[in-house]
């Protein structure tokens, strides 16, 4: 015999709030997108809540009926999703940075808002300011989250009628499917290498003996990405500000000695460099003097405590040569005053 239960009064009032919400949350779902369709809170043959305890009524909703408690607990992560997209459209990194962060740390209540938000018509239509940048930004996001999810999201959108320009939108972001994971460095920070890497495994093990360095502050970067270093770039380096991310760059095809030497050197610099921005949580773009500065001591600072015997030396070695070349920089400074 079927087991029929009721809701209590308190309960229905709480499912009624939620079903209100979502319908302003702006997560339209064609019919297209069958994994996500539209849900109806039931009505009847649901449990008993305790009116006084909101612990026991979620609990209840959850064992009885999962879709109706995703609505439920969801809702401070679809308010976070909801923040992100508001700091990209007003451009303000510390909103979208936390976001960001906080949605990665809720992964398995995140994805299937992302996906929601996917499932739109909008993307049919000519993108419109900053919502330009939206589904670029939700797609990073999902692959960040869930990587099969993205390569499942990315076939289906292909399929879908799309704006041209939203097209152009997924076929880059498609570039990412063959991303994949190296490794984690202590467990947390993702770390991806380029296929035209030549020695990953290399490159790999001096990130893990970096990131060992006394008072790093790296735990909380969400991604490192390393890339092949070639002629035309003008950086070495670079901080996404953004969503707390770091690039590097390797130089291939280094002969043995101290060429090799001063490869790993360079970049073992310019990882410290980006760490500096991420630990001072700098927020503009471009070259920052002050940024600069405070990156640079910060480098400099974590490579003597990565190498301490190495500086002391070098200081002993290189001090009186530096000395000199200041003397001599000055004393020429001040024969073309007295000339003049």
């Amino acid at each position: 015999m079927k087991k029929t239960v009721k809701y209590s009064d308190n309960s229905v009032a709480r499912a009624e709030s939620v079903k209100n919400k979502r319908k302003k949350a702006d997560l339209p779902f064609p019919s297209s997108c069958s994994k996500y369709p539209r849900r109806r809170l039931p009505t009847d043959d649901v449990c008993y809540a305790d009116k006084t305890d909101l612990g026991k009524t979620l609990e209840c909703l959850w064992a009885e009926f999962p879709t109706c408690s995703l609505y439920v607990m969801s809702d401070p992560s679809n308010a976070m999703l909801n923040r992100l997209l508001r700091g990209i459209s007003t451009a303000h990194v510390q909103t979208v940075r936390q976001a960001w962060r906080e949605l990665l740390d809720e992964r398995h209540i995140a994805t299937p808002l992302v996906r929601e938000k996917l499932c739109s018509d909008v993307w049919r239509n000519k993108p419109h300011g900053p919502s330009a940048s939206y589904l670029g930004v939700l797609l990073a996001l999902l692959h960040e989250l869930d990587s099969e999810e993205f390569k499942k999201e990315i076939q289906r959108l292909r399929a879908e009628p799309l704006h041209p320009l939203h097209k152009h939108t997924i076929e880059m972001m498609a570039k990412r499917r063959g991303d994949q994971i190296f490794g984690k460095i202590n467990g947390q920070v993702p770390v991806y290498i380029s296929r035209e890497i030549d020695q990953p495994d290399l490159v790999f093990s001096y990130l893990q003996r970096w990131s060992q360095t006394r008072d790093l502050a790296f735990s909380k970067v969400t991604r490192l990405d390393i890339i092949a270093f070639h002629p035309e770039m003008d950086y070495l380096g670079r901080y996404n500000f953004f969503y707390d991310g770091i690039v590097l760059t390797w130089q291939n095809e280094v002969s043995s000695g101290f060429a090799s030497w001063w490869r790993k050197t360079r970049a073992e610099l310019t990882f410290y460099h980006e760490v500096g921005h991420h630990y001072f949580q700098h927020s503009e773009g471009g070259q920052v003097k002050e940024q600069e500065r405070e990156a640079d001591n910060y480098q400099r600072l974590m490579f003597r405590n990565a190498h301490p015997i190495l500086v002391t030396v070098g200081r002993v070695i290189f001090s009186p040569i530096l000395l000199a070349m200041k003397l001599s920089k000055y004393l020429s400074k001040e024969r073309s005053n007295s000339d003049v």
